[in-house]
């Protein structure tokens, strides 16, 4: 059974900042291909394209936290299909798309070792009546992991993997019996061997050639489809010629003008069905003196193109090879004049880039409107890159930011159809297949993508942010730069966005280049301080003590002053103030403690007691989240490993008073994999972000009654009010009471989730089942902050390096 896996992310700021939180199309003939097994997800099923993508390597500074969980998620065969517009149900955990144009057909390859056989004729943009799966490829123990169509002889190769990464075959199968329309025989009529763990490939009918990337064996197999198609079988048991890459071959592509195979080499490591990882080249193969007739070219190993980090598929047009590397977000822009098989000037110079959305991995062309559409797993988008303006002549061209649209549920590829303009999406999380307007959302048309905030330029990646408001400041930590970036609210709010272009000034708390890891801030508007965590400076993790009197908005001069340091436990990220009682809370996520700051004596203008060696309370499992309740001088924590929140009383552990800091707190059993937590002051009640498996799995909010459950009073510990639905992939969670809303920041999803409060609080909880109104923000959007202007709230959006600036207002 295919159990999911804990799995970090591969970006750099999400994989820091998760780290600390948890612990070939362009082929003439191959009109629709599919996108092999390519790229990742915080916590994929261990079977889908995104376990198998992503890096394991942590950014220097951050600890694994996050390796240390245990999934719990159900097999992806096991999950019902999700009921969303404009979707089909494809059981299984769908991924790979190929499509014969010429019999209507769409295969649909799954995880759960079968490929689902569907009519496009009427299940397209236009006509989505007949969308249902009407016949199936039978599948074996270990299950496909690509296909492929070639509609000339009307075969369909399917690569098969193995029980862990065993399998070494392409099982041929007769397109005229198994398509849309006759599904008498869709077993295979005959089988290839081929090398160790096949995943992706090319099809190049100028040379009658299937390559096949093997990547376990570092090697490319070549099948003669001359004599090995549906029809004519004889070549298909013989030796294949091979030829020797890099580590880790996966998704290729062909460039017809310069006659080139790019093969993507994802890096070492690979074994149980996952890839390696830290590859940083393409190789090229001249398919006119490298394929099943002919090997006199075939040069072994291949040479290779210098790209970027764990390139995992590649796509060609525009004279132009992209090679998408998941290991960073970004694509790589080859130019194929200049690097192919036979000329490669430009292969290892530093190539330009584009960002795309977390876990960008392989795009599929539609060449009718220059578009390359790239799923974006960890954010359930597809991206929109335009080759005629973005390409390996004109970079100058590329946007800082991909136009995206919405997916489903961990989406593994996005395959356009240019005949009727529809654009098919697997689905692998919710088991479903989108059947999209690809017309609305292309290269020149946007009237169907997502509407992305306002947002302001960090150049680094964002951690946590707060808000002034009596000074109308926004204080972001910058992970990448070790400093604090102060920011207008009042002239960058939802309303006002002219200021968000323009950071006032900003603070140096750190060192640069996730070494210090700055991450979690928090304000205290009673003394006008900023305390900034910094988890990654090893067995000095510090705090740092801004004056915000010198340093905000509207006077920076205290801004280059050397802030104070407070010394604390292990790993420290999350932070919460009690004004009430001039005390900051900081989790020690290294050491299971909570410091117990006294900020009397360490603020902004009083540095006197920041040489204190803070109390500490107990916190059982890996504390994230805090929030205080200054009403009832209580501090909620979320234990992440154990899915409960602790309940702390905070009048017996506080600046003044620490007789109570060795007590045991209650606990609430709130939902799986907890990670930010929010009061509403003036409703008396406590939200928790769920994220539930790290994942695309729905995500929930669980309310609980803070008048009956606080420091004094356990009475209403023993269950959570209501929980509401929070999109996916929970994770940050913030009220803003002006406008009467709670935010969920979603990072598997680009968005957060508003929650009407006033239907759904310790005392209403009649809307708290209502779907929530999703907003888009950036990708790897993990914190957000209200408080200051009316119906605003600011978006860390770690892999855009921007704070997004979203309007609460409905």
């Amino acid at each position: 059974m295919n159990r999911s896996r804990w799995l970090p992310r591969r970006r750099p700021g999400i994989q820091t900042i998760a780290a600390l939180a948890m612990a070939g199309c362009a082929t003439a003939s191959l009109v629709v291909a599919g996108a092999g097994v390519a790229a990742g997800s915080t916590a994929a099923p261990a079977r889908s394209i995104a376990a198998l993508a992503q890096p394991t390597a942590l950014m220097p500074g951050g600890p694994h936290l996050r390796g240390a969980r245990t999934a719990v998620r159900p097999a992806i065969g096991e999950r019902p299909a999700a009921k969303a517009r404009n979707t089909f149900a494809v059981p299984g955990g769908p991924a790979v798309l190929a499509s014969n144009p010429r019999t209507k057909t769409l295969y649909v390859m799954t995880f759960g070792a079968t490929i689902a056989v569907v009519g496009t004729a009427h299940c397209n943009r236009l006509d989505r009546s007949g969308c249902r799966v009407v016949g199936n490829v039978p599948g074996q123990a270990g299950g496909f992991q690509f296909v492929f169509v070639d509609p000339v002889t009307d075969t369909l190769y399917a690569l098969f993997g193995g029980p862990k990464g065993f399998g070494h075959s392409v099982q041929v199968i007769n397109g005229a019996t198994c398509n849309a329309g006759n599904t008498s025989n869709c077993h295979p009529v005959a089988t290839a061997p081929v090398g160790k763990f096949p995943i992706g490939g090319s099809f190049d009918a100028a040379v009658h050639t299937l390559y096949v990337s093997n990547n376990y064996a570092n090697t490319v197999s070549m099948i003669d489809t001359a004599t090995c198609n549906a029809i004519r079988t004889d070549g298909c048991a013989q030796r294949l010629p091979v030829i020797r890459v890099g580590q880790g071959p996966n998704v290729s592509a062909i460039d017809q003008a310069t006659h080139t195979l790019y093969v993507p080499n994802n890096g070492p490591g690979g074994s149980g069905t996952q890839p390696g990882t830290g590859g940083t080249t393409v190789s090229m193969i001249n398919t006119a003196t490298c394929n099943a007739a002919r090997q006199n070219g075939c040069r072994s190993p291949a040479p290779t193109a210098t790209v970027g980090n764990t390139p995992f598929g590649a796509t060609a047009a525009a004279g132009t090879v992209y090679a998408w590397n998941s290991g960073e977000g970004t694509v790589s822009l080859i130019n194929a004049a200049t690097c192919n098989a036979v000329q490669r000037t430009s292969c290892h110079q530093a190539k330009p880039t584009v960002n795309t959305g977390a876990t960008g991995v392989m795009g599929f062309s539609n060449p009718r409107t220059h578009t390359v559409f790239a799923v974006n797993i960890d954010d359930d988008t597809v991206s929109v890159l335009d080759t005629a303006a973005c390409n390996a002549h004109h970079p100058a061209g590329c946007p800082a930011l991909l136009a995206t649209f919405a997916t489903g549920g961990s989406p593994q590829m996005a395959l356009p159809d240019p005949v009727t303009d529809t654009v098919y999406v697997t689905n692998n999380v919710d088991n479903t297949v989108s059947v999209l307007n690809g017309a609305a959302c292309d290269a020149t048309h946007h009237a169907g993508c997502r509407r992305l905030p306002p947002a302001v330029p960090l150049r680094g990646v964002p951690g946590m942010a707060d808000v002034n408001a009596a000074t109308h400041t926004v204080y972001v930590a910058n992970q990448l730069t070790g400093k604090v970036q102060v920011i207008d609210s009042a002239t960058c709010n939802a309303r006002h966005p002219g200021g968000c272009q323009h950071i006032a000034a900003t603070v140096s708390v750190g060192k640069p280049g996730f070494r210090s890891d700055t991450i979690g801030v928090a304000v205290n508007q009673a003394t006008d301080t900023i305390y900034v965590v910094n988890p990654g400076e090893g067995g000095n993790s510090v705090v740092r003590v801004i004056d915000g009197a010198a340093c905000n908005a509207a006077q920076t001069s205290g801004c280059r002053r050397v802030p104070a340091t407070i010394h604390v436990g292990k790993v420290p990220i999350g932070i919460a103030v009690d004004q009430a009682t001039d005390t900051v809370y900081v989790n020690n996520a290294g050491s299971n403690t909570i410091s117990v700051i006294d900020g009397a004596t360490c603020n902004g203008t009083n540095r006197s007691g920041c040489g204190q060696v803070p109390a500490t309370l107990a916190a059982k499992g890996v504390a994230f989240g805090l929030a205080v309740n200054q009403a009832t001088d209580t501090l909620y924590a979320t234990q992440t490993g154990n899915g409960t929140l602790a309940v702390f009383n905070g009048a017996t552990c506080n600046a003044t008073d620490t007789s109570g800091c060795g007590q045991k707190p209650a606990t609430v059993r709130v939902g799986s994999f907890p990670e930010g937590v929010a009061v509403d002051q003036a409703t008396n009640t406590v939200y928790v972000a769920n994220n539930v498996d790290g994942g695309d799995a729905p995500a929930t909010a669980s309310v609980i009654n803070g008048a009956t459950c606080n420091g004094t009073d356990h009475s209403g510990c023993g269950h959570v009010l209501a929980t509401a639905p929070a999109g996916r992939g929970a994770f940050g969670v913030a009220v803003d009471q002006t406008a009467n809303e709670i935010i969920v920041a979603a990072i598997n999803e680009a968005s957060v989730r508003l929650i009407n409060g006033g239907t759904c609080n310790a005392t209403d909880t009649t809307g708290c089942s209502r779907t929530p109104v999703r907003k888009p923000a950036g990708s790897g959007s993990f914190w957000v902050a209200a408080g200051g202007s009316a119906g605003t709230a600011y978006v860390s959006d770690a892999n855009d390096n921007n704070l997004a600036v979203i309007s609460t207002g409905g």
